[in-house]
């Protein structure tokens, strides 16, 4: 049973995220043990919400395929394994050991053991077990497949990756592979809508109000600011990041930042840029959609100290930034 409770976890991040952002004073508040659980927590919310908190489910068995599919996306994505864990809504710990196992003995040691001890024969001088794990035929096409989808970065579908196989030597259907990828999860989304950054966390601080509701009819110059956070890919290894603050009166870009990382830094860079063209009292309005960043409470305050009214989309409804969304439509088709 876990020490602490989904609801205390939820108030005491809550806490932390809209009110002291101190992480000593919220574990003494609470009766926390120690500040690096807090820390946790608060990780785990700002990379995936508030459903990190959940209690993981225990003595549950995991089959072959879900095993593959957690440690595949692991290889693939370069995240870390807290936050895979969190994504998976799994044990840290749980993950690492499918991890290791995976690295040391292959798909075999992801396979589920029978209970009980392994019988042994004694042969002279060594003791041999007498039931050997041996990878299944099967077993060795989702080993193959899984290591050929990572090679390509995720943009093989089941037809290229049939096709380097053959080349190999190995003798499957395009339906076999196409159902083994399936099954494991394995899909190609960067040429997809859903290989968009997406910055939405759920609620981990503040929502601003939308003080626009599509009315866009500014006409003077840094009445109106709109800011968002878009994805390129620089190569097949490596996307940047690009945060820039558009003018909805002209539609000029009157500041921006890049980065290969969609973090605070990034947009702190962002209004560094812009506070050192903002005109004084300027009474501006910056709005943006409800991504993690924008709800962080450094964010706010920098809006506030310089007197910019923050305000946010509705979730999930682009339109509400339509300009910020134009501009990224434009530069996607020079890019």
């Amino acid at each position: 049973m876990s020490k602490y409770s989904y609801q205390f976890k939820v108030r005491a991040v809550q806490d932390y995220l809209n009110k002291s952002h101190d992480y000593s004073l919220v574990c003494q508040k609470y009766g926390i043990s120690s500040n690096h659980s807090l820390m946790a927590w608060v990780q785990d919310v700002q990379a995936c919400g508030y459903e990190s908190l959940a209690p993981k489910r225990s003595h549950r068995i995991y089959s072959l395929d879900y095993k593959l599919q957690v440690i595949t996306y692991y290889r693939t994505h370069e995240l870390s394994i807290d936050k895979v864990a969190a994504k998976f809504n799994l044990n840290r710990t749980q993950v690492y050991s499918w991890y290791r196992k995976y690295k040391n003995e292959g798909i075999v040691g992801l396979r589920s053991k029978p209970k009980g001890r392994p019988a042994k024969t004694m042969n002279k001088h060594k003791t041999i077990n007498k039931y050997k794990i041996k990878p299944t035929k099967e077993e060795q096409y989702r080993q193959k497949i899984a290591k050929q989808f990572k090679r390509s970065q995720e943009t093989y579908g089941y037809r290229r990756i049939w096709y380097c196989l053959i080349n190999k030597g190995f003798t499957y259907c395009q339906e076999t592979v196409r159902r083994l990828m399936t099954s494991m999860g394995l899909k190609v989304i960067v040429y997809s809508a859903k290989s968009h950054y997406h910055s939405y966390r759920g609620h981990v601080g503040k929502v601003a109000p939308n003080y626009l509701h599509q009315q866009f009819n500014a006409q003077k110059a840094y009445q109106v600011l709109h800011t968002d956070i878009t994805q390129i890919s620089i190569n097949e290894q490596i996307k940047g990041y690009l945060s820039p603050v558009i003018d909805e009166a002209s539609g000029a870009v009157v500041a921006y930042a890049a980065s290969t990382h969609p973090n605070m830094k990034l947009v702190s860079t962002m209004l560094a840029s812009l506070f050192n063209k903002l005109p004084q009292r300027s009474n501006s309005i910056m709005h943006s959609d409800q991504g993690w960043q924008y709800q962080h409470h450094l964010y706010q305050i920098l809006l506030r100290q310089h007197g910019i009214t923050q305000s946010m989309s509705r979730k999930g409804n682009c339109l509400d930034n339509s300009p910020a969304e134009s501009f990224f439509n434009l530069a996607d088709c020079k890019i």
